[in-house]
């Protein structure tokens, strides 16, 4: 028997629901990954021939076969490159901090490694050039230096003369009394600076101060006096380490070589004076 459409059948299941789908964005369609830095690929680039250079110069030092020309070549290709790889690492950051672009980190390192190679620089720069230029200096200084303590021999005496053979209690009442530029207490090859002040007595006050090169050893003045007593003498990092000169109590000045100021001066030290490594009186 047929059924009949109008009886009643049961409904249909429902269809399930379609499952909403999710587009992510691609990353071409932001444009790929950020770009590296041109910019900071040179810096790096730079610094680390920079750094390279540094090396190669250290290892000609540890050989002992760097010599002024040859730092002159590695230390103008250093200064150049580190002064590359600075400028080009400070531009990478900054563009760097204006957009979405890589290579910061190598940008930093960049710049590190130029501010390693300035300081390379400069610091070979004095080892070089600053210590022999000094050295160079030294037989003019040390002339220079024999000449400020016969000026202060000079002005001892008068001072003695003056007041009845007594010699000055230091070297501030010298400079008080007697026509002594405060240059003159100054050994040319030391690091000390003459004494300042508005007046004459403020000069000599701070003379004490750290404003002399030379050590006084007065005031002694007898007939017993032997002529090899030290009047003045100075240290020896004045004419590094090579030698001192010496005033004696007969007026006379010597430049003293290493070897003996050594012992001279470690028995002026321990209070030996007349010091028994000078044994020969003038």
């Amino acid at each position: 028997m047929v059924d009949s459409p109008n009886e009643f059948s049961a409904p249909s299941a429902p269809l399930p629901a379609a499952t909403p789908t999710v587009e992510y964005a691609t990353l071409a369609e932001f444009g790929g990954p950020p770009s590296t830095n041109g910019i900071a690929k040179v810096s790096i680039f730079f610094g680390v021939f920079c750094s390279a250079l540094i090396g190669t110069a250290l290892l000609m030092l540890f050989k002992n076969v760097m010599s002024e020309n040859r730092y002159l070549i590695l230390g103008t290709l250093v200064l150049a490159t580190a002064i590359v790889a600075l400028i080009a690492g400070i531009r990478a950051l900054r563009r760097g901090r204006r957009g979405v672009v890589g290579g910061t980190g190598l940008a930093i390192a960049g710049i590190s490694q130029g501010a390693m190679g300035l300081v390379a620089t400069m610091f070979g720069a004095y080892m070089f050039f600053g210590a022999s230029i000094g050295v160079s200096r030294e037989p003019a200084n040390r002339a220079r230096c024999f000449r400020h303590l016969k000026v202060i021999g000079d002005a001892i005496q008068l001072y003695a003369n003056e007041n009845r053979g007594a010699y000055p209690p230091n070297l501030e009442a010298l400079m008080l009394t007697q026509d002594i530029s405060p240059d003159l207490f100054i050994c040319p090859s030391s690091n000390d600076d003459p004494a300042t002040g508005n007046t004459l007595e403020e000069r000599a006050a701070n003379l004490s101060k750290g404003h002399a090169s030379y050590i006084y050893l007065g005031p002694v003045k007898n007939a017993n006096t032997p002529t090899n007593f030290v009047l003045v003498y100075e240290p020896m990092t004045n004419h590094y380490q090579t030698g001192m000169h010496v005033l004696f109590a007969d007026f006379h000045v010597e430049l003293i070589a290493k070897p003996t100021a050594q012992k001279i001066n470690a028995e002026l030290q321990a209070g030996q004076n007349p010091p028994p490594s000078r044994q020969v009186n003038r």
